[in-house]
């Protein structure tokens, strides 16, 4: 409430972002040390392995990985984003290697998704829909040591996967078949099912949807450039 010009007025506060429906789970990295939190509530943990480090994130702290053998990991059972549904997923990163790095991947190392760079610094979206489907930006412009801000999203009725760098235009894949979901599947943050493809940099706000944002929310997410973290929402 507010006194204005004698009368006491009733301040109404900003709505709730509407990038909370559908959000399965958000990873702010802000913990000093060991496994990481779902600030959903959803109940994500995803267990450290091989001793992450934490630094100074785009958003408050964020967890900084070797590229060697460092990662979080969450084993067995299904998830809510895989290749049968739709989804987004979104994550601001700054690599430090030209090799071919994962960001997350849930997989049985045959079926799944993968969200990465390759080794031209290109991010990329793997969905295995009877055979792999990968969507690469095509920019080839992800500088080292810098932030950047990564979306892809899965169209399930449209059989179309999509991706988006820094908040510019999307590239897509044309219509695949249907996908096929990974059984028994583990969900790794900063390598490829635990085992390749380690992470070498940083990753920060990894945010996960079961449904495919807009525009609007995309452009929410990025917030100028400066990011945004899940207190915030």
């Amino acid at each position: 409430m507010r006194w204005a010009g004698g009368v006491i007025q009733q301040q109404r506060s900003a709505p709730p972002s509407t990038l909370l429906n559908g959000l399965d789970a958000w990873f702010s990295f802000d913990e000093a040390s060991g496994n990481i939190l779902d600030s959903s509530g959803n109940g994500y943990t995803h267990t450290e392995q091989n001793g992450v480090s934490r630094t100074a994130g785009k958003v408050s702290g964020c967890s900084t990985f070797n590229g060697t053998n460092d990662y979080y990991n969450r084993s067995g059972g299904t998830y809510p984003w895989d290749s049968s549904t739709d989804f987004t997923i979104a994550a601001w990163v700054r690599p430090r290697s030209s090799s071919r790095i994962s960001i997350i991947s849930t997989t049985n190392n045959i079926q799944g998704i993968n969200l990465e760079l390759n080794a031209t610094y290109d991010p990329r979206i793997n969905v295995y829909a009877g055979g792999w489907r990968r969507i690469n930006l095509g920019i080839n412009t992800f500088s080292f040591n810098t932030w950047h801000c990564i979306i892809a999203w899965l169209d399930q009725a449209g059989r179309i996967v999509y991706i988006s760098g820094d908040n510019g235009t999307p590239a897509s894949t044309s219509t695949f078949t249907t996908p096929t979901v990974a059984t028994s599947a583990q969900c790794s943050i900063g390598g490829y099912n635990g085992s390749q493809y380690f992470w070498n940099g940083e990753i920060d706000e990894l945010a996960i949807w079961n449904r495919i944002l807009t525009a609007d929310e995309r452009t929410e997410y990025y917030n100028s450039g400066n990011g945004i973290g899940y207190g915030n929402l």
